[in-house]
């Protein structure tokens, strides 16, 4: 994780780049085999997907924290993804997730070093390489996310580059490693569960869970709004009402799968695509 936001922080240093799309053109004119559009159409497909695993998410923690049917969630969702992706200004995400990233990682340290028993933790003997695999293909899933972030940030030398790649790595590596001693600590009692840390959080007190709620809520939200409307914005047709509305209602499909179904189905398969995507960053001498 380290080592691919090194190198892409120093790609878009060397190269001058200002955006994801530079990026994917700078790969499509270095090599013959990468091809702009069909990455870009699959990209599209993947924001489809992405914000479809997120509405699914949305569902099902109302309907795990209050019983709501589903189908109301999504209809609630549709009407307004359309009028907020209709007037095209998404300026409050930047807000939330200014505020939101500070809580979220502050939240967890709380919750885990407040829960977890060293005592109660079980370990199991699973396949380490199967282990691993799956560690990396999640790894690569969320860097489809992330890269694109990445080449927006304002970046001056390669000293900097090495400190927040080494900052960013250094937080995420902290939290994963509090959030599976949370999750072996509790594993019996959650292991089925959708949603592992809610439920945790609701053994716990009212706080605890209000507090994941609105902080889970908001990174669904952020996360669900920023693939919808990066999907919409890449459409280039002229009836785009029309593929919007197509969109949204094929929301419905995606309800009736469970969340763990739908991430067991797709991760790995774009977990592949973000692999892809790292090797051609890795290729770069820079």
């Amino acid at each position: 994780m380290f080592f691919v936001f090194y190198k892409v922080l120093n790609i878009k240093l060397f190269y001058n780049l200002n955006s994801y799309s530079d990026f994917l053109k700078l790969l499509h004119n270095k090599y013959s085999f990468f091809n702009y559009k069909i990455f870009l159409f699959i990209i599209n497909f993947f924001l489809a997907i992405s914000f479809y695993i997120m509405l699914n998410a949305l569902c099902t923690l109302f309907s795990y924290q209050f019983n709501f049917q589903k189908i109301l969630v999504t209809i609630i969702v549709i009407y307004i993804c359309y009028n907020i992706f209709n007037k095209k200004n998404l300026k409050f995400l930047y807000i939330i997730n200014s505020m939101l990233m500070p809580i979220l990682i502050v939240y967890i340290i709380f919750l885990s070093l407040n829960n977890i028993n060293i005592s109660e933790i079980e370990l199991f003997n699973n396949n380490f390489f199967t282990s691993i695999l799956s560690g990396i293909l999640y790894f690569s899933y969320n860097s489809l996310l992330i890269i694109p972030i990445l080449f927006e940030l304002n970046i001056t030398s390669k000293k900097n580059n090495l400190l927040l790649s080494l900052f960013f790595s250094m937080i995420i590596f902290t939290l994963t490693i509090l959030i599976n001693l949370l999750l072996l600590t509790f594993f019996n009692s959650v292991k089925n569960i959708d949603l592992p840390i809610l439920a945790i959080c609701n053994t716990k007190n009212n706080i605890f869970s209000f507090l994941y709620f609105f902080v889970f809520l908001s990174a669904i939200l952020s996360t669900m709004f920023s693939s919808g409307f990066s999907f919409i914005a890449n459409i280039k047709e002229k009836n785009k009402k029309i593929i919007l509305i197509t969109f949204l209602f094929l929301s419905f499909i995606f309800i009736d799968f469970s969340l763990s179904n739908l991430i067991d189905i797709f991760y790995p398969i774009f977990g592949l695509l973000g692999l892809a995507q790292i090797f051609l960053i890795l290729l770069d001498k820079y």
